[in-house]
């Protein structure tokens, strides 16, 4: 998977997340017809459930104008404090099951930047 966004370099974020603690979702995102696939993470505290984030996700402009099909690979939970830069990314969902942490945790990191520190866990809901 490609850390390149399939749809050019500027139009859909590949990360898009909230403050505070919330639900999020690993997305894999494809162009239709075919293509390579890219991982997006979001994360939104107006979101009660992961289905919510991935409604929400399918429904941004940007995403719609690329064409991209999405699919969701996983799902968890994100504690942001954008103040004092720190992420925690933990726990699962129940309806699409556990995302893989590390990678979301590579794609925050590149779309945080340096002076973050972004910390992981399997454990917790």
């Amino acid at each position: 998977m490609s850390a390149a966004n399939p749809a050019g370099p500027t139009s859909v974020p590949l990360v898009d997340i909230d403050e505070g603690t919330f639900k999020y979702v690993l997305i894999e995102a494809r162009p239709r017809g075919g293509g390579e696939a890219t991982l997006f993470v979001r994360g939104h505290s107006s979101c009660e459930y992961h289905a919510d984030v991935l409604e929400r996700t399918e429904r941004e402009p940007a995403v719609q104008a690329a064409n991209l099909s999405l699919r969701v690979l996983g799902g968890g939970r994100m504690k942001h404090d954008a103040q004092r830069r720190t992420l925690f990314i933990n726990g699962y969902s129940q309806q699409y099951g556990q995302a893989d942490h590390a990678l979301a945790m590579r794609a925050c990191e590149a779309h945080l930047g340096e002076g973050y520190e972004i910390t992981t866990s399997n454990e917790g809901y």
